[in-house]
């Protein structure tokens, strides 16, 4: 009778962990995409503790990947990158780096700067996956430099910052010319870093 009790305990604690593992499991399942809206959230109110806590997550990322994967386009269905305001557009530039590509090379109009919330809202994103690349520098390589590394993923969260005050400041030029820069150091990161 005690032996059944006993298996019948472990049964049920072995039950528990199973349980508890596939819970731990479909939340990460969701990607780093919440982790990454809670640090944006922080980019205009206090840069200070975004790239602090920004550093206490990239120590427990596996990979970078999947956190600058949302700078790519968000698909029609919702799935992708983040995207540009709430609801999935299906045009070719409903993506933060598609985005500032096409800013870099041709100024918004006034329709593309209405919804200067959601803009707003996509350079704080990009500030906090600036702050997370930071923190999570490549070991050294041939060609792969980690001091490259700092720099690019400092210019890429200056950049961010100052793309969301010339979003602010709704100057179409300055936003071209921000831009320009902000895709440029993404470029020459990319041409050394990405495999």
């Amino acid at each position: 009778m005690r032996t059944h009790k006993v298996l019948a305990a472990g049964a049920a604690v072995l039950t528990l962990g199973i349980v508890f593992l596939a819970g731990s499991q479909a939340a990460d399942d969701k990607g780093p995409r919440e982790d990454v809206e809670r640090l944006a959230a922080l980019a205009a109110k206090d840069p200070a503790d975004l790239h602090k806590k920004a550093e206490a997550y990239a120590k427990n990322l596996d990979s970078l990947e999947d956190v600058m994967n949302l700078l790519k386009k968000r698909m029609k269905d919702g799935k992708g990158g983040f995207g540009i305001g709430p609801k999935p557009t299906g045009q070719p530039n409903d993506g933060i780096e598609a985005r500032i590509q096409n800013w870099g090379k041709k100024a918004p109009g006034a329709a593309e700067l209405k919804d200067k919330d959601a803009l707003v809202q996509m350079t704080e994103r990009t500030q906090a996956i600036g702050e997370i690349a930071l923190a999570k520098p490549p070991k050294a390589a041939p060609g792969k430099d980690p001091k490259e590394w700092k720099e690019y993923s400092e210019e890429m969260i200056k950049g961010s910052a100052d793309l969301r005050k010339a979003i602010e400041g709704g100057d179409p030029k300055a936003i071209k010319d921000v831009a320009n820069k902000l895709n440029a150091s993404c470029t020459n990161c990319h041409g050394k870093f990405r495999d």
